[in-house]
């Protein structure tokens, strides 16, 4: 009886071990994407199809700064389109939602 009780819950045990160890690598691996993403200096430069070097925008004289741009298009850029990465909206919503604000104001 005691050799079957002990394999139940060995059998039980192992899936559960094995998953706290998946959670302990995802965490490590969390961690690890987070302090990379802190530490970096400079925006995220696009595609690796393209060449660092290349530049995409009008400004081929220039030096490239991120996605295929000049600094002053990437600037351009990111004020029109409120950015690439999320939590930044897009200027339509914005307009759309002053505009909404100021109809429930009256």
């Amino acid at each position: 009886m005691g050799v079957i009780i002990q394999f139940l819950f060995s059998y039980v045990t192992l899936p559960l071990y094995a998953l706290v160890t998946q959670m302990e690598d995802f965490t490590e691996k969390e961690r690890e994407l987070r302090t990379s993403s802190l530490t970096r200096k400079q925006p995220n430069t696009g595609s690796k199809e393209t060449s660092l070097d290349e530049v995409l925008c009008r400004h081929k004289e220039r030096k490239p700064f991120a996605y295929g741009l000049c600094n002053e298009c990437y600037e351009e850029f990111m004020k029109v389109s409120g950015g690439l990465d999320g939590g930044s909206d897009p200027p339509a919503f914005q307009r759309a939602e002053k505009e909404r604000l100021a109809k429930l104001s009256i």
